[in-house]
């Protein structure tokens, strides 16, 4: 007669990997059901023909753009119109030598006790060796009608300006109609570059 085998614990053993298998399938499903749904792509700000599906462009790095400033000190006639004083302003500097004696000169002409004449045109300007070059109009010297004075504030006030505003200026040559000339109204040698003063009473 043949021995009957045991199955009990075949049993337990298949119930027990029964019920593994089912504890295993929920903690999956439980897991996905307390998962967010994933939002789906805006289309706010999406252009015709966008893909939504396009990574976002990434962000530029931050780059410092201000423009840099020149201080302007600028050389005027005070109350009694007999000597010089200095104004300060800031303004945006140009990259050139040649644009920041335009710019030194432009606010120079429209500063109260300004001692240029309101009719001074300059033709042209450079800078090359420390000096720089101011080519004005030919009736120049008609506007200066002050006398010694008049003239010597009008060179004085633009030396001072633009070798104490301009770095790579040292002193000014003085041009009329592209040409050098050796006074304007015959009270201020101008043969070669004027050097700024240590006084500048008149």
């Amino acid at each position: 007669m043949a021995k009957r085998t045991n199955s009990f614990p075949l049993r337990i053993v298949l119930i027990a990997g029964v019920i593994v298998v089912a504890l295993g399938i929920m903690l999956v499903a439980l897991n996905r059901l307390g998962r967010p749904a994933e939002a789906p792509p805006s289309l706010e700000n999406a252009g015709p023909g966008e893909d939504l599906d396009a990574e976002p462009a990434p962000l530029l790095p931050a780059v410092d753009v201000a423009q840099p400033i020149m201080t302007i000190q600028l050389f005027v006639a005070d109350a009694t119109g007999r000597q010089l004083v200095t104004r300060i302003q800031r303004v945006d500097e140009p990259p050139t030598p040649a644009g920041q004696v335009a710019t030194a000169l432009d606010h120079l002409a429209g500063a109260v006790g300004s001692p240029m004449p309101p009719g001074a045109v300059i033709r042209e300007i450079w800078v090359a060796n420390g000096v720089a070059y101011l080519d004005f109009s030919p009736d120049l010297p008609t506007q200066l009608d002050g006398g010694s004075r008049s003239e010597l504030m009008f060179v004085y006030g633009i030396v001072g300006t633009l070798t104490s505003s301009v770095p790579a200026v040292g002193a000014v040559q003085f041009l009329v109609n592209g040409q050098p000339v050796d006074t304007l109204t015959g009270h201020t040698s101008l043969a070669v570059p004027v050097e700024p003063l240590s006084d500048w009473s008149f």
